[in-house]
């Protein structure tokens, strides 16, 4: 009996140079937007709109910064950090102290951004050598730390009776400087989607000791992507600080300001650019009905959004729509 050979399988084709030229010109194109609106949001305090739309659109812009800062080391590497806030909270105390003494809003933002860099270096060395739960309790005891030490530093932060800015920041130069901060945290994600150096970030994610055996430094990785990520957090820290003049270590080093750019960025659609953003509009947009809840009934819902988000859009709303735009293009 003889027997048919099986026809040799086709190895699939790379893309044709045209396919490649399309994908391009749809990268350049999101870029192009993507600098647009950063422009468009950055002129707003030109608008002469009233305080009210623009404490709405600074509270957007700061909840976009802090999610992607996050989404910069947890989105591309999957390693879940309770940190951020606490850095955020480092980058306020740092901008107010700087300013305090003397200096400008520049150098505040350089202090609060370089303060929580060095902090990421300290927990990131250390703790990115651990995997999965692991690092994310000992992001967790990193804050509590922090709190406790800014509690027992009072000749320094205040302590208990928190610190309070001496210069007042009009809003529009806190806006203008806040949408900054996130749009360049924005276009970074976007590049990063898009590079070599993006794609080992993200096999991190998909099995780390596979990309370990193929060559991939990926504590290095870890570290480096920590450590950018805990720039933009400390920057939009300082920021945030003479946004509210005055700062609690109670209020500022928080489980929910640890659990926000979580949430923000996981139901957006992590190491997307796309996703955190609107997030943060619609969580911003809120914002007023959400504290009216309470803090714990606050934490609770963003919980249950958190879960919902993993049961039916596991790669976060981004993901949802692009393949509902899919299936729709598919059909007959």
């Amino acid at each position: 009996m003889t027997q048919v050979s099986e026809a040799p399988k086709q190895m699939p084709r790379p893309p044709s140079i045209r396919a490649r030229a399309s994908r391009r010109q749809r990268h350049g194109a999101g870029a192009v937007v993507l600098l647009a609106l950063i422009v468009v949001a950055i002129t707003m305090p030109m608008w002469g709109l009233d305080s009210y739309t623009l404490s709405v659109a600074y509270t957007i812009a700061f909840y976009a910064a802090v999610a992607q800062a996050w989404n910069l080391m947890s989105g591309f590497t999957g390693y879940i950090s309770f940190a951020h806030g606490a850095l955020v909270g480092l980058g306020s105390y740092a901008g107010i102290l700087t300013m305090n003494a003397g200096n400008g809003l520049v150098a505040a933002i350089a202090a609060g951004a370089g303060t929580a860099l060095v902090a990421s270096l300290i927990i990131g060395l250390p703790s990115l050598r651990l995997r999965g739960i692991a690092f994310a309790f000992a992001t967790i005891f990193f804050q509590a730390a922090l709190l406790l030490a800014v509690q027992k530093a009072g000749p320094i932060t205040g302590g208990a009776q928190g610190l309070s800015a001496r210069d007042l920041i009009p809003m529009e130069e806190l806006l203008t400087v806040m949408v900054a901060i996130a749009g360049g945290a924005t276009l970074l994600v976007y590049g990063l989607r898009r590079s070599r150096l993006g794609l080992r970030l993200l096999s991190i994610r998909e099995d780390e000791t596979a990309a370990r055996t193929i060559g991939i430094g990926t504590v290095r990785l870890k570290l480096s992507a920590f450590a950018v990520s805990a720039i933009f957090a400390g920057a939009a820290g300082a920021v945030h600080a003479f946004y509210l003049s005055t700062i609690l270590p109670e209020n500022t080093f928080t489980l929910q300001g640890s659990l926000e750019p979580l949430v923000l960025t996981l139901i957006g659609g992590a190491a997307t650019a796309i996703g955190p953003v609107l997030m943060a509009a619609i969580y911003g947009i809120s914002q007023e009905a959400l504290q009216e809840l309470g803090s714990e009934l606050h934490l609770a819902l963003l919980g249950l959004i958190l879960v919902l988000a993993v049961l039916f859009a596991k790669n976060g709303l981004t993901g949802l729509a692009a393949n509902v735009l899919r299936r729709w293009r598919q059909r007959p």
